[in-house]
């Protein structure tokens, strides 16, 4: 099972930490919009039934106490369907936090590129660098276009625009 960490380093007194048994949502780029995600109120998958502890450290002193996470009665599934259905939420988180990875990648490479581009402005090769460049920016924009849907602005735009792989 997946460890659930709530770091903080807060002053003395009573507190209340709250777990709403969710685990981390994927990181999203703030210009994302889905069709079916809400990057803004994104979640994560919810804490399967079991036994967890909760551990708390005060000064060189560890307190810990245990708690169990019940299913609702009402809900007919089966464990083992809950287990599988967290594990491929976390793959899905997996996939969607790699390839916001590669597109804030191929947004810096772009940045790069372009400031490079704007630094020899005074230089002979200016042209020929500003050529290379933007053929390069045409082609990572190809790639982030095929798997980013940029175009849309709200969750109903699916009517309007092709989905692409991250909605």
């Amino acid at each position: 099972k997946q460890n659930l960490f709530i770091s903080t380093s807060i002053y003395s007194g009573i507190h209340t930490v709250y777990w709403d048994l969710e685990y981390k949502s994927p990181k999203i780029q703030k210009d994302f919009v889905s069709m079916y995600y809400s990057a803004k109120n994104g979640y994560g998958p919810e804490a399967l039934p079991g036994n967890y502890t909760i551990e708390l450290f005060v000064l060189d002193e560890k307190l810990t106490t245990p708690f169990t996470v019940k299913i609702d009665p009402r809900w007919d599934i089966p464990l083992n369907d809950l287990e599988k259905q967290f594990n491929i939420a976390n793959q899905v988180i997996d996939m969607i936090n790699e390839s916001q990875e590669k597109l804030t990648e191929m947004r810096s490479i772009i940045k790069q590129i372009k400031s490079y581009i704007n630094l020899t402005e005074d230089n002979k090769a200016h042209q020929e660098i500003e050529i290379l460049g933007n053929n390069i920016v045409k082609k990572i924009l190809r790639i982030e276009n095929n798997l980013y849907q940029n175009k849309i602005e709200t969750s109903q735009d699916e009517i309007n625009y092709a989905r692409k792989w991250t909605n």
